[in-house]
């Protein structure tokens, strides 16, 4: 499992969490990325809390472009701290020939947060 450790005196702590957590992004299991519901479901069994999932859509190409992603990005957490970011990824992992053969994910970094 990769995830990432939040709170307070952790970077900017950007959720405004009071007491230390874990968010599980990535589940590999015998050196295999899982799919998506194999990540939610190894994440239910094992009590893990998973990274806030904003939205689930078999087709994101067709309801985005790039200007609306990019948008998207610049949204505030619910605590109004600004976002470093949003992540796609397919349901199915997709292997990237760019990537080497590893696992497609995507980031589409928020501009306003990077001159925080």
């Amino acid at each position: 499992m990769q995830g990432e450790f939040c709170g307070q005196f952790i970077q900017k702590n950007n959720l405004n969490l009071k007491n230390p957590e874990c968010f599980v992004f990535t589940v590999v299991i015998d050196g295999r990325m899982v799919s998506f519901s194999e990540f939610i479901n190894v994440n239910s069994v094992l009590g893990t809390t998973v990274v806030p999932i904003e939205e689930q859509d078999l087709d994101l190409c067709a309801k985005y472009n790039l200007e609306s992603l990019l948008e998207r990005a610049k949204d505030n957490y619910s605590s109004v701290n600004k976002k470093e970011g949003i992540v796609i990824r397919p349901w199915q992992i997709v292997l990237s020939k760019i990537l080497y053969y590893a696992p497609l994910s995507i980031k589409i970094i928020n501009n306003k947060y990077l001159i925080l």
